[in-house]
């Protein structure tokens, strides 16, 4: 199902103001800031590990010599799907905390993401191996912005829809907040 701008955006907000209390927390709990964590490149490593997680689930280049390979599981996939989507959420934060103060022009981040899930809405499954493997050169260290393109690109490629993303990043989102009030 293909949403409307409103919905989408709706939902990519509230997304990112759910990421930022979550991220709030975090930071307080380590006493760091968004801009530590954007400088440090914390954003780049965080998401080149989970992709390489969530490769690991697609069984995207499982080895040749493998004469048997378990079938994908979507909902393991999924989930480390919404791993690497906090990220790129966060990480969106971030940038926008970054690019307010400094006054440089980028889109807001409800739009930049808009504009990709326009673009990208007709993506189609057999390559999100390729996508999952791709991303890495979006991630270099003179990255200004985060790749939210390219997530986008593989949500569609996944066969994943805006509201079951946004249904089960929301669901995830709430364990990670008890994790965090629990200490964990």
């Amino acid at each position: 199902m293909i949403l409307d701008k409103e919905e989408f955006t709706s939902k990519w907000s509230h997304m990112l103001d759910v990421q930022e209390n979550l991220d709030k927390q975090i930071r307080q709990e380590y006493g760091i800031t968004y801009t530590d964590m954007y400088n440090r490149n914390y954003y780049s490593y965080a998401l080149m590990y989970l992709l390489g997680e969530l490769s690991h689930e697609l069984k995207a280049y499982w080895p040749w010599h493998e004469k048997t390979v378990e079938p994908v599981d979507m909902m393991k996939v999924k989930d480390k799907f919404i791993d690497c989507l906090q990220i790129i959420l966060s990480w969106q934060n971030a940038t926008w905390e970054r690019v307010v103060e400094t006054n440089y022009g980028l889109y807001q981040p409800v739009i930049k993401a808009w504009n990709a899930y326009r673009r990208d809405e007709s993506t189609t499954v057999p390559m999100a191996a390729r996508y999952v493997n791709g991303i890495p050169k979006w991630c270099g260290f003179s990255y200004v912005e985060p790749p939210v393109g390219a997530i986008i690109r593989l949500m569609n490629g996944l066969g994943f829809n805006i509201e079951e993303v946004y249904n089960a990043y929301v669901t995830k989102n709430r364990i990670n907040h008890e994790r965090q009030d629990n200490g964990y």
